[in-house]
């Protein structure tokens, strides 16, 4: 169903892109936007055992774009250096793809939120619950189940010269 990658030395394992997914909270999520035109829209998200989880409002077009079409991927950037004088680019790289459903069930909402608002203000964590269980009314809570991930090196990055030596 998903195509392999093109270059699979320079391919991280699983367990690496998770690891971009953990280290990160930002990523751009892609859908089938109106018109059948791409939509790209920066996210916040935390990663959970197969799946991220994000939020949003219960309108607009994010929401109307997964209820029209829940197929999407998630670009998460690791990091980016350019080499002028070589022409190349240092990067490090994940694309998360699977199917976003919206979490109906008001508990495992208020958890879902309560564990994303912690993951970026882990400081107060009894105010953050006081806020979130506030809000969680007016919040629409994502699922994104992941059914496949995949991650890439570029060519000048040390575990990308490593892979590069064993071939």
């Amino acid at each position: 169903m998903f195509r392999k990658q093109r270059r699979p030395r320079q391919a991280l394992t699983e367990e690496e892109s998770i690891e971009i997914l953990n280290r990160h909270g930002v990523g751009v999520l892609s859908l089938n936007g109106d018109e059948g035109y791409p939509y790209g829209v920066p996210i916040s998200y935390y990663y959970d055992d197969g799946a991220l989880y994000f939020h949003g409002g219960r309108r607009g077009h994010k929401a109307d774009s997964i209820a029209a079409n829940p197929k999407a991927s998630l670009t998460v950037i690791d990091h980016s250096e350019t080499y002028a004088e070589e022409y190349a680019n240092n990067y490090c790289s994940i694309i998360a793809f699977g199917k976003v459903e919206v979490i109906d069930d008001p508990d495992e909402k208020l958890a879902r939120l309560l564990a994303f608002t912690l993951k970026f203000v882990p400081e107060n964590p009894e105010h953050t619950e006081e806020v979130v269980a506030k809000d969680v009314r007016g919040v629409t809570v994502f699922k994104f189940t992941i059914e496949h991930l995949t991650g890439k090196v570029g060519k000048y990055t040390d575990r990308a010269q490593s892979a590069m030596k064993r071939d």
